[in-house]
């Protein structure tokens, strides 16, 4: 099975104003990585990661992220949240047949789809509260990328 087209993915991201978006939401959080809080607690990570939306969490210790999945018709979406060392990495993911068609982090989304002439650092977050504001950010922006896509596929939600 061949990949979705990066033109096809540019597309996508255009229609939901991707990179005005992730970029204003990573600027929020543009602190050094010393002050990010690196002593969080998983339980506690995956507790807000229920707060603010995120479906089917689990933390995989082996690859040190979260994961938030749900299906839809033929595709099954993975939203991966990486909190290491108090900086935040989010990734998207579209799978068919039980294999990887779309996605990646959004950070090389961002920059291998648009090349942006301002390139940001991971986002830092120092405590809780700030983790939680980028979150409900961050996956509502991947629930749009979700949306987006299902659309350009013909596929309403």
């Amino acid at each position: 099975m061949e990949r979705f087209p990066n033109t096809a993915m540019r597309d996508v991201l255009s229609s939901i104003n991707f990179v005005e978006r992730y970029q204003s939401l990573c600027a929020q959080y543009d602190f050094s990585v010393e002050e990010g809080f690196g002593n969080y607690d998983n339980q506690r990570v995956l507790e807000i990661l229920s707060e603010v939306g995120y479906q089917n969490v689990k933390f995989w210790k082996s690859e040190n992220f979260f994961r938030s999945t749900n299906k839809h018709g033929i595709y099954e979406f993975r939203y991966h949240i990486e909190t290491k060392s108090g900086m935040i990495d989010l990734m998207w993911y579209a799978r068919r047949d039980k294999k990887y068609y779309a996605g990646d982090r959004l950070t090389n989304l961002e920059n291998f789809l648009f090349n942006p002439e301002k390139r940001h650092t991971r986002p830092v977050f120092r405590n809780y509260e700030e983790l939680k504001d980028f979150l409900i950010i961050g996956h509502q922006l991947q629930e749009d990328i979700t949306a987006a896509f299902l659309k350009a596929q013909g596929i309403s939600d």
